[in-house]
């Protein structure tokens, strides 16, 4: 585990606590991920038969507190993602590694992977006869390959720059540049958590999203999104 003081370069990288960051993969998902899985797959595990190594590495203590950055938090939203469709960790893991040796550091947060059956590949072929299945470091013909995270990652060049977790059309988002990586309303910058405290505060009706949306010059689909998710967040 590193520690890592407070500076300037903290806010532009994201901050999540184990519990929140399980909170957004698992609503992500649509389904809930334990928080003891996520640091597992960062720190690996022990048990009487033998050791499991990490995944995706160790994770920051920032002020005494855990935290993951937001490029691991794709990374495990990634993980959680293989494991849904059937991966084992030791294809993950093994995938992991080789994805480390072809793209560098924290390649999981990186729009390079496509998925087919229990198949990994990276989505640029970069053989002329075929691409790589990076569980097995086998070559494949494939053409029908389902991309990875798509739907709710926005990538700049090929890595993760926003994460969309309701969908790329609506407006809750989560960018590393903005207040520290929390949610926040697209268009203004505001937490969700805030509209949502408002929106309960003054009842929790439909007339209260539209004094909020007044209030904080925000849509009012733009303040249904943030009672979506924190919602979702709640309850997961």
């Amino acid at each position: 585990m590193k520690d890592v003081a407070i500076t300037d370069d903290l806010f532009s990288v994201g901050l999540y606590t184990i519990t929140d960051a399980s909170r957004i993969v698992s609503q992500a998902l649509r389904k809930r991920i334990p928080a003891i899985n996520l640091k597992r797959w960062a720190e690996g595990r022990k048990t009487l038969q033998r050791d499991y190594a990490s995944i995706i590495g160790s994770r920051f203590r920032v002020a005494g507190t855990d935290a993951f950055t937001f490029t691991q938090l794709v990374e495990l939203l990634t993980i959680a993602l293989l494991r849904e469709e059937g991966f084992s960790l030791r294809k993950v893991r093994y995938a992991y590694e080789r994805a480390l040796e072809l793209f560098g550091p924290e390649p999981f947060a990186s729009q390079t992977y496509s998925v087919n059956g229990k198949r990994l590949f990276e989505k640029q072929d970069r053989y002329a006869s075929g691409m790589e299945d990076l569980t097995s470091g086998q070559l494949a013909f494939e053409t029908i390959v389902k991309p990875l995270l798509h739907d709710i990652v926005i990538y700049e060049g090929n890595r993760s720059r926003e994460l969309n977790p309701l969908g790329k059309d609506r407006s809750v988002i989560l960018n590393p540049a903005l207040s520290y990586g929390s949610p926040v309303n697209r268009d203004t910058g505001i937490p969700t958590s805030i509209l949502y405290g408002m929106f309960k505060s003054e009842g929790g009706t439909e007339a209260s999203k539209t004094r909020v949306a007044v209030w904080y010059r925000v849509s009012v689909q733009g303040v249904q999104d943030a009672v979506e998710y924190e919602t979702a967040l709640l309850a997961a």
